[in-house]
């Protein structure tokens, strides 16, 4: 299969990844055009695929590992693969049970944590106690209070739309 990733993983922010005319052409002559429907892109990529045969596929980017399972379930069914996709989100949740393992050896699970609201499934997926969410606008001076004031033993933010780092400041240790 002949696969083409619009916005590579790699970028900063890939939900703001500019479309260009070339992937639009692209989008009308694909079979399946999979997207999470946050990304500044959608609306031209479901416009430049309606009246074409391209099957546009919307799946839950959350990363915990029942999200994972049920957005790998769609993706299975759509191309055929059910059995790769069971086997992948086997892969997930048993990676997520071992980091659960490690936290508790570690002595940290439930540890109270604030979370990016985007990193909020993972961490609970974890066994961590979120104590606070923020994100994703930038973080406001009375919410940096009220944050601190949790004395959460972690800050767990997004490498993609990094937020808590004024945060970081107020938390000791």
């Amino acid at each position: 299969a002949d696969v083409r990733v619009l916005a590579p993983y790699e970028m900063r922010h890939p939900s703001d990844y500019v479309v260009k005319p070339s992937d639009l052409l692209a989008v009308r002559d694909a079979d399946v055009v999979v997207y999470a429907g946050y990304e500044a892109m959608a609306p031209r990529l479901v416009e430049a695929a309606d009246g074409t045969r391209a099957r546009l596929v919307k799946i839950d980017t959350r990363n915990d590992p029942v999200t994972v399972a049920a957005s790998l379930a769609v993706l299975g069914e759509v191309f055929g693969t059910p059995a790769t996709a069971t086997a992948y989100a086997a892969r997930v949740a048993g990676f997520f049970a071992a980091w659960r393992e490690e936290l508790g050896r570690a002595g940290l699970a439930g540890a109270p944590v604030v979370a990016h609201t985007f990193q909020r499934p993972v961490a609970e997926a974890l066994g961590l106690a979120v104590a606070g969410e923020f994100g994703p606008a930038p973080l406001e001076a009375a919410r940096i209070v009220a944050l601190s004031k949790l004395a959460p033993r972690f800050l767990i933010d997004t490498w993609h739309n990094e937020v808590g780092r004024p945060l970081i400041e107020t938390l000791k240790g």
